[in-house]
């Protein structure tokens, strides 16, 4: 194995290639080689996901403390760190990484007793401020013990503890930790489960109502605070209500996330009230809750104080937002210009799906939009399938489990096939049916319609009519450019009447073709001539 001198980041982070310990004794036996070199300038070792055994764990940490540039170290889902051998190499290692700024043991089956070895380890880098100890078996003990060793580290400012067994108690013990943290900017503390449509919190994941007031309590002694996951906690309408007291004190809250937490209407207004408070904003996920109307609205009357709001989520098939409720979110949509992702998921709002197309008019940088009802209206596919077809930064549309008829089916497909003909074939509607997607790719692919696209794009796409090309094309039954002379302008017109093209977009599509017909016919003409 061979590694330049001025190399400064080893990325080996896999779930498939998984070189295993043998893999890491021999990087282990390089960088100890390196030891002795003075261009060792190594800030970053990633290797997450690589089944790397105790006795692998154990080589790499003995050669970690001759890493001196080493700020980053990502050891995620290697189960070889929980071994006490392993962890212990570890932990003693760490005492001697200088420059250490973020440490990732998240999914590495740590439990209490780990946490036991680690925690008095973790106070030994004078820099560390990002811990990811995520999706482990770590308890409240543990979270305790953590507790306490977070008293000296004086630079932590990100802790990430989600989908580990840490209940009310252990919530308590680190928020009052936290609470003396003043340089704290971001705090995971999402149950077992958390993200699941349906999936009941499990009672003991649960915050009562003293774990939710010191959490309150430590947001209003962290004024720089900017990120906070709640997912799976069960806080319910009063745990909301007690939690949105706490936002009027983090001004630079930029992410709010509290997937599946029982919120109904009031708990739900309770936070939009108190977004006046946030105007930086960024990513609210309030998916896998039951928001109804009113919840809706007070979500979209806050957006006007949420000018750099990115992503909005409102997944998951307990809301009933309403016909008015949807329409109200989308009029607010004008006040979030630079959204990149909306999620609206709720019963009964498949018929209304025009007037949420009005709405998205606004967000012309949207990327991902997900869209789930009982069904979806032909109007409404129409609707939604000229305002996407104007947005150029969308590549996907989930409409997963959203019941479509073949007419919506064929709406949507055209979409896709005219996307993919002006060249964006990573744009994917999820839910179609799988032959009208695989037909829209293969005419994508034609000769003609690349042809045309590319002959046209500007004044097709400035009239809208661009998302018809494939139908029009289909419509007269030509293959070639050269066959697109043979047709006259009435019998183009005629043509595209009877496949129902509105006028507009009809006609640029038929100025479109003759230039492109008579284009084709000159070109024959002088390849005659030669």
């Amino acid at each position: 194995m061979y590694m330049d001198a001025d190399c400064t980041e080893i990325d080996l982070a896999s779930w498939s290639f998984h070189f295993g310990s043998t893999g890491s004794r021999a990087l282990a036996a390089l960088l100890r080689d390196m030891r002795d070199v003075a261009a060792n300038k190594i800030d970053t070792l990633s290797l997450a996901y690589n089944r790397i055994d105790a006795e692998g764990i154990l080589e790499l940490a003995q050669v970690l403390d001759e890493m001196p540039h080493l700020e980053r170290l990502d050891l995620e889902g290697n189960e070889g760190v929980k071994n006490v051998d392993g962890l212990a190499a570890l932990a003693f290692a760490l005492q001697s990484i200088p420059l250490l700024m973020s440490l990732n043991l998240s999914a590495t089956g740590m439990g209490d007793e780990s946490m036991n070895v680690l925690a008095k380890a973790l106070t030994k880098p004078p820099r560390l401020a990002v811990l990811s100890l995520n999706r482990n078996e770590i308890s409240d003990s543990g979270a305790l013990t953590l507790a306490t060793a977070v008293a000296s580290m004086p630079h932590l400012d990100s802790l990430h503890l989600s989908a580990n067994s840490i209940t009310s108690t252990g919530i308590v013990g680190l928020a009052t930790a936290l609470a003396q943290k003043s340089r704290l900017l971001r705090l995971d503390l999402s149950g077992l489960g958390a993200g699941d449509d349906g999936l009941a919190t499990p009672p003991d994941q649960r915050l009562d109502t003293k774990a939710v007031s010191a959490v309150v309590q430590m947001l209003k002694s962290t004024p720089h605070f900017e990120d906070l996951w709640l997912n799976g906690r069960g806080l319910g309408d009063s745990g909301s209500e007690n939690l949105a007291r706490a936002f009027e004190h983090t001004p630079k809250l930029k992410s709010l996330a509290l997937d599946a937490n029982d919120l109904g209407d009031r708990g739900v207004s309770a936070l939009a009230t108190s977004m006046k408070h946030t105007p930086l904003l960024a990513r609210l996920d309030l998916s896998f809750n039951g928001i109804g109307e009113n919840g809706t609205i007070a979500i979209a009357t806050a957006m006007a104080s949420t000018p750099r709001l990115q992503e909005l989520r409102l997944k998951g098939r307990n809301n009933h937002i309403g016909e008015r409720g949807l329409r109200v979110l989308a009029g607010a949509l004008v006040h979030t210009p630079d959204l990149i992702e909306l999620s609206v998921h709720s019963w009964g709002i498949g018929s209304r799906f025009e007037d949420l197309a009005v709405g998205l008019t606004s967000v012309r940088k949207l990327e991902k939009l997900s869209l789930w009802s009982d069904s979806i209206t032909h109007s409404g596919a129409e609707a939604l399938a000229n305002v996407t077809a104007l947005m150029p930064r969308l590549v996907l549309i989930d409409l997963s489990n959203v019941t479509m008829d073949r007419f919506v089916n064929g709406v949507l497909g055209e979409l896709v096939l005219s996307r993919a003909t002006a060249g964006n074939k990573m744009f994917h509607i999820l839910g179609l049916d799988g032959d009208t997607l695989e037909n829209a790719h293969e005419l994508a692919d034609s000769s003609l319609a690349a042809t045309v696209s590319h002959a046209c794009r500007a004044s097709l796409s400035e009239k809208g009519a661009l998302r018809y090309l494939p139908k029009a094309l289909g419509a007269l039954g030509v293959t070639t450019d050269l066959a697109l002379d043979a047709l006259s302008e009435d019998d183009i017109n005629t043509d595209l009447v009877n496949a129902e093209i509105p006028a507009v977009q009809r006609q640029a599509l038929s100025d479109c073709f003759v230039r492109v017909g008579k284009a084709a016919a000159e070109r024959y003409r002088l390849w005659g001539e030669l």
